[in-house]
């Protein structure tokens, strides 16, 4: 598969995890309903060997490199994308997908059944999201239910959405999971 493909991909994916998280908000009202997003060109770190004019022995030197590939998605290009893929699942009634991209800590905080059940009964209520802002990746707090963790690698996204036939703009959020953008909602009571 040749990145661009792949990239195509991970924009769609990307979108639908968004309104499936915009969904958890919407439902919630009250804003504590969490989804993250975008990836951006990251300095990585090379180790070169030189040669120490004190001793003249074997040296090593660090420098920072940053990645410009042009086949790399953008932070926003990707949050975009796997928002599309989370309205493509509420458009097509698919709950396993909005199920299978939750970030794991949203299962581990309500269990795999009651979000299951959750999503059965919010999947189709979400559709035209559009993200006007992406701040990441950092680190976000998925704050519900009186209970709060840090998770790492995870995108602020505020965004524009509509539940049912009302237009609501909120703060969405995402985290990398093994490469991936997951998204996160409240399920109800934690487990």
């Amino acid at each position: 598969m040749s990145r661009r493909v792949v990239g195509q991909v991970m924009t769609v994916v990307g979108a639908v995890a968004v309104v499936v998280g915009i969904i958890g908000v919407a439902s919630q009202g009250d804003g504590n309903s969490d989804a993250a997003g975008p990836s951006s060109a990251r300095p990585s770190t090379t180790t070169s060997p030189a040669v120490s004019e004190a001793s003249g022995e074997p040296a090593t030197t660090t420098t920072a490199a940053t990645s410009t590939a042009a086949d790399e998605p953008s932070a926003r290009e990707r949050v975009a994308a796997f928002t599309a893929v989370l309205d493509a699942a509420h458009a097509e009634g698919d709950d396993g997908t909005l199920f299978e991209r939750l970030h794991p800590i949203v299962l581990e905080r309500y269990g795999a059944d009651q979000c299951r059940a959750y999503l059965s009964s919010v999947t189709g209520s979400l559709s035209d999201t559009e993200v006007l802002e992406v701040e990441g990746p950092t680190s976000i707090e998925f704050a519900t239910d009186d209970v709060a963790a840090q998770v790492p690698d995870g995108y602020n996204v505020e965004a524009t959405f509509k539940v049912g036939d009302t237009a609501r703009t909120a703060e969405i959020h995402f985290a990398e999971v093994d490469g991936e953008l997951a998204w996160f909602t409240d399920c109800g009571v934690p487990a």
